[in-house]
């Protein structure tokens, strides 16, 4: 299922108006350019290689939630970090049209699944060792940013990695979120999960964290 295209969810209208008014471009995924995606993936795989094991998201199974244009796949490929299995999931069909395309030479070959994780979070149940999230928490609410984050943490199979805005400066637009780094460490340590690698290291006003699960 995917979003309501006739009547979006507030956290999805920045990225279906930016979708009509770029088409499946940087400025559709709300990033800032080419160099700051970069910066916010490089973290994500030191944040599993420093907390978790050190080739990171290579040679395991991925779940990319919030994928856009299968940006993330792209460059692990161009690092030569590419996972065993991926699968990307978004809400956006025409995001996810343009990943299949951007995509449909790596190898191994990507699967894509479109769904809406606040309508539908079962999707996220893949089975993944490594579920990867970037940006996509941002413009969700505080109330469902902790229901969205406990439901990344029970989704993956080893490790979840994700960053998000934890500053109000870097959040200063409209359609933004911010969340104190200390309580998205309670969120995660309630939904039975243990940080165990953090970086702020990287852009002002952003930080990833790499979470194990310790219930398991």
């Amino acid at each position: 299922m995917s979003t309501n295209a006739a009547n979006p969810p507030e956290y999805m209208q920045p990225y279906l108006k930016a979708l009509a008014r770029h088409g499946a471009s940087l400025k559709s995924l709300l990033w800032a350019s080419d160099a700051t995606q970069a910066a916010r993936f490089d973290a994500l795989q030191r944040a599993l290689v420093s907390g978790w094991r050190s080739e990171g998201m290579k040679g395991r199974t991925l779940l990319d939630v919030g994928c856009g244009r299968g940006d993330l796949l792209l460059w692990l490929a161009r690092q030569k970090l590419a996972p065993s299995e991926y699968i990307g999931l978004d809400a956006a069909e025409g995001l996810l049209a343009s990943a299949k395309d951007r995509c449909k030479k790596v190898t191994p070959v990507p699967r894509f699944i479109l769904a809406d994780i606040v309508v539908r979070p079962q999707a996220l149940f893949t089975g993944s060792e490594v579920v990867a999230v970037s940006g996509t928490l941002n413009t969700l609410s505080r109330e469902m940013f902790a229901a969205v984050l406990g439901r990344l943490v029970d989704a993956a199979a080893e490790v979840l990695v994700f960053n998000f805005l934890s500053s109000a400066e870097r959040s200063a637009a409209s359609h933004l979120n911010w969340y104190p780094p200390d309580q998205v460490r309670h969120i995660v340590g309630a939904n039975g999960g243990a940080v165990v690698a953090e970086l702020s290291d990287y852009l002002d006003g952003d930080t990833t964290m790499a979470v194990v699960r310790i219930d398991r």
